[in-house]
């Protein structure tokens, strides 16, 4: 019965975006479609640091992109979604029924003038690296805003107003209001963003109101290169302010590979809130911290071999910000030890014809003494294979 009700969803979904483009096609002057395809397996072993039996699951992903161009400026896209867990140890965190169908996005986009646009209805946001507001790529069913943005565009300036739902539930919903501007200043610095968010998290904390204020600074200087984050944060349940910093230095050593070493750090205060980043980015791949109370150094290398293959290799130490609360893992620890864990993280990817990719990937993490005081001795792996299309 399941899946009757999930085909029934599938095709209704396909006919009303069918329906909408053919509709619209005889006085557009152009319309687009594109499917994206996405099959992942992951393989898990001793979660949270104990001896545990392992966890697998095979999921996939399919997504119908279709744009409407009605004149030269106004854009009609509607994108459906469809996501599948078939084999599966657990249910997904959260969610009882993996496999569902949805409206990923669908969003009118009207451009006044050259220098003002508005976009209005479900889509995704993704501003700087993600680490405030992300689009969550890796996630199965990534993540989209009911949201209108009014966007301006003076020169090298560009600067976003928004208004969004990070989560609707009616009266105690949560959402989020600002801008988030991005600038350059010729190849001194290439993007120099600034932003100001304002939060109501309703259903997360009783009035948890807060804002966060950051910038973000990028650029290269020949085969050197850098990004540099840092926001500040206050919220209602909060008597002193928390902030996140995130540094990354890179030295391209061999341009022809393109072989890029680089050296980061990542700081996130003790009640830091990641709102609606991907809270594991830049923090390895087996994604066991997030951006709260967590310190992460860590020196990687990527490059190119055999003209197709992309491979990388990334250390990481993560060490407690504040030794008085508890980290991501290991919260019922009595430990004094900042020592939290140390990662190894190895990926393959290459294109195998156009318009195919394969992409491996391999993590061990080592728990360090404030998880094993809380008995989390055993190293957790992970593994996966990931196989995207685009037609």
């Amino acid at each position: 019965m399941k899946r009757v009700n999930i085909l029934r969803q599938v095709t209704l979904l396909a006919v009303l975006g069918a329906s909408a483009v053919i509709a619209l096609s005889a006085s557009a002057n152009t319309v687009n479609m594109k499917l994206d395809a996405r099959v992942r397996g992951e393989a898990m072993s001793n979660l949270t640091f104990v001896k545990t039996t392992e966890f697998d699951q095979l999921s996939s992903r399919f997504r119908l992109h279709m744009s409407v161009n009605t004149d030269d400026n106004t854009t009609i896209v509607f994108q459906p979604q469809f996501t599948l867990n078939p084999w599966t140890a657990n249910p997904t965190p959260g969610n009882d029924d993996p496999n569902m169908s949805s409206v990923h996005q669908a969003y009118i986009a009207h451009k006044f003038s050259d220098s003002y646009s508005v976009i209005v209805g479900r889509g995704e946001l993704n501003y700087g690296d993600g680490l405030i507001v992300s689009k969550e790529a890796w996630d199965n069913v990534g993540r989209t805003f009911d949201s209108f943005l009014v966007k301006a565009k003076w020169g090298m300036a560009h600067v976003d107003w928004i208004y969004a739902k990070m989560n609707d539930a009616g009266a105690e919903d949560d959402s989020v209001f600002g801008f988030y501007a991005t600038m350059a200043f010729g190849d001194a610095v290439k993007e120099f963003d600034v932003y100001h968010l304002i939060a109501t998290l309703g259903t997360t904390l009783a009035d948890d109101d807060g804002t966060v204020s950051g910038v973000r600074v990028k650029s290269n200087h020949g085969a050197f290169d850098y990004t540099v984050e840092y926001a500040s944060q206050s919220n209602d349940l909060l008597t002193d302010n928390d902030s996140m910093a995130d540094l990354d230095l890179g030295w391209e050593v061999n341009a022809a590979n393109k072989i890029r070493v680089n050296l980061g750090y990542t700081m996130a205060s003790k009640m830091y809130n990641s709102l609606a980043s991907s809270q594991n980015i830049g923090l390895g791949i087996a994604n066991q911290f997030s951006r709260n109370n967590i310190n992460d150094v860590n020196l990687g290398v990527t490059g190119m071999f055999a003209d197709k293959y992309k491979a990388g290799f990334a250390y990481h130490m993560f060490t407690r910000n504040d030794n008085a609360v508890a980290s991501s893992g290991g919260q019922n620890s009595a430990s004094t030890s900042d020592d939290v864990a140390k990662e190894i993280d190895l990926t393959v990817s290459t294109d195998l014809t156009k318009g195919y990719n394969l992409a491996l990937g391999y993590a061990s993490v080592t728990p360090d003494k404030f998880l094993e005081d809380a008995g989390m001795t055993e190293a957790f792996s992970y593994a996966y294979f990931q196989f995207t299309a685009t037609y």
